[in-house]
């Protein structure tokens, strides 16, 4: 600095507005700046305290009238009359479509959707003490885990359960307070969750739960169910961080702990590894998550939850023969894989094609059968697009591996299953099912296209389930109307594949299906 200027503590006027340097020559103004540039050097402006200035009376409002909020909505009480400007500002939730329909539903409301989460689809995810849950959000309107995860499942009961219905009011803009209850649940599960990060970010640690985690996978199931997938991508990799997190994917770190937890915890593992796959095989996303070599126990019981039979641990082995090559065999930007290992996943899968499932199947309750079978048949199916690519395939429709007809069998053995099951043992699998349909229909599409002569064959020793192959892509195409509604992208995207390859299927035989029933008993 040059001798004789001196720096002010506050800057003039004109130097605070151009963000400069405020030098004096002596010790009264004009400054520098100012002389420079003929300017008059003035100090009207009155400074401001830097830093923080404190707490401001209108945020502690606003904060105080946001929890009074949520505790009256929790409780089941009417909200007291707000204006405009005494509504408080909630944390941001992405993904909800409409907020003037996501006010907070009664306790009871909670209650009765947990209760039928309990019946219907515990055996799909055995990972929640609905009990437990139910106490923990009677006992406490201010408990966000218990919250946030009780709004995900509910959700996630409406949309895995009532699909279709949810699609057509969607698409044709009804009022469908299945769709609006859907909405508010997944709408306060965000809220609560919000809440409970920015809570435990204020501090130096953070213990991270189950709940949390499974927070995070329950609006997974639900945003992708909606084909809402930016969100459900979102979230799905939240779960598997909070996998990371507790080191799940290292089973030698839960030897410490009690047997019940651990088992808990394996099988939290092996549903969102399962989940993981099948939304990657969909949107050709390369998977995080690697199988390990532990399975929950078969018929372990664990307080409030339950067991799982050998079906569990059957589905996991299945999924772990889903590789990286195989999830990305439809992206076709992606790098192909060397001969080894293609002959490794023609050996694990080869061993798959030869074990007889008919003996277990019978042992499995219906829902888990459809599951398990539905699985074998799909991945089958990626398979075959895999070899396509790698092997010199045959025309010989016993070859169990490599034959240029396997869409077609694995299509008889589809429609063999879905006829032999009760619509709602169909339905509960939701998105995931509906995808695996569809795959298979469109693999069956692509052998229709280059064999014409499949259109109108049966195969050897059929029974009346098995139709030809053009009638069989046609129940297929009913089965994805039964699963996800006329407004099912996977439908529609089906109906314009065939109606390209000009398979329009007229005048044919309707799959034959349980007598029809209510999904759900709402009773």
């Amino acid at each position: 600095m040059e001798k004789g200027k001196k720096r002010t503590n506050y800057p003039c006027d004109g130097c605070s507005l151009r963000r400069v340097r405020c030098h004096l020559q002596g010790s009264s103004p004009p400054c520098n700046e100012c002389r420079k540039r003929s300017v008059e050097c003035t100090f009207i402006r009155i400074p401001r305290k830097r830093g923080p200035k404190g707490p401001r009376s209108s945020t502690t409002h606003k904060v105080v009238n946001y929890q009074e909020q949520i505790r009256q909505n929790r409780s089941g009480l009417p909200l007291p009359a707000r204006g405009p400007t005494q509504s408080p500002r909630s944390p941001s939730t992405p993904g909800v479509e409409n907020e003037s329909d996501t006010q907070q539903r009664p306790l009871e409301v909670y209650i009765e959707y947990l209760d039928k989460f309990r019946d219907h689809l515990t055996c799909v995810w055995p990972v929640v003490n609905v009990e437990s849950l139910k106490s923990r959000i009677s006992g406490s309107p201010v408990d966000d885990n218990a919250w946030a995860l009780a709004g995900a499942i509910c959700a996630t009961v409406i949309v895995q359960l009532r699909l279709s219905q949810l699609r057509l009011s969607k698409q044709h803009s009804l009022v469908s307070d299945d769709r609006n209850i859907a909405e508010s649940f997944a709408h306060h599960a965000q809220l609560s969750h919000n809440l409970s990060n920015q809570h435990h970010q204020s501090t130096y640690y953070k213990e991270d739960t189950t709940e949390s985690l499974l927070t995070a996978f329950f609006l997974h199931v639900y945003f992708a169910n909606t084909e809402r997938i930016r969100l459900a991508t979102m979230y799905l990799h939240e779960a598997i961080a909070q996998v990371h997190l507790q080191s799940l994917h290292r089973p030698e770190t839960l030897v410490s702990l009690e047997e019940e937890q651990r088992e808990l915890l394996l099988r939290i593992f092996w549903l969102v590894f399962v989940t993981e796959r099948t939304f990657c095989v969909q949107n050709c996303f390369p998977p995080c998550l690697k199988p390990i070599q532990t399975f929950p126990l078969s018929e372990f019981h664990i307080r409030g939850v339950g067991e799982v039979d050998a079906s569990f641990q059957l589905l996991a082995q299945l999924f772990t023969l889903l590789d990286d090559n195989i999830i990305v065999a439809a992206d076709r930007g992606g790098v192909l894989p060397d001969s080894s290992t293609a002959d490794n996943l023609y050996s694990a899968l080869s061993a798959m094609a030869k074990q007889d499932f008919s003996t277990l199947a019978p042992k499995i309750p219906e829902t888990q059968r459809v599951n398990v079978l539905m699985t074998g048949n799909w991945i089958h199916i990626l398979w075959w697009q895999f070899a396509l690519s790698h092997y010199q395939m045959s025309s010989r429709m016993d070859d169990a591996m490599l034959s240029m007809l396997k869409p077609a069998k694995v299509a008889h053995e589809t429609m063999r299953l879905l006829g032999s099951v009760s619509q709602q043992a169909i339905r509960t699998h939701g998105y995931g099912l509906e995808l695996k349909v569809f795959r298979i229909a469109d693999a069956l599409i692509d052998i229709l296209a280059c064999n014409t002569w499949l259109s109108s064959s049966l195969q050897p020793g059929c029974n009346s389930m098995l139709l030809g192959a053009r009638d069989v892509l046609h129940s297929l195409q009913k089965a994805l109307l039964l699963i996800g509604g006329p407004e099912s992208l996977f439908h529609k995207k089906l109906m314009l594949v065939m109606a390209e390859s000009q398979l329009a299927v007229p005048d044919v035989k309707a799959l034959t299906l349980c007598e029809e029933e209510e999904c759900v008993d709402d009773s």
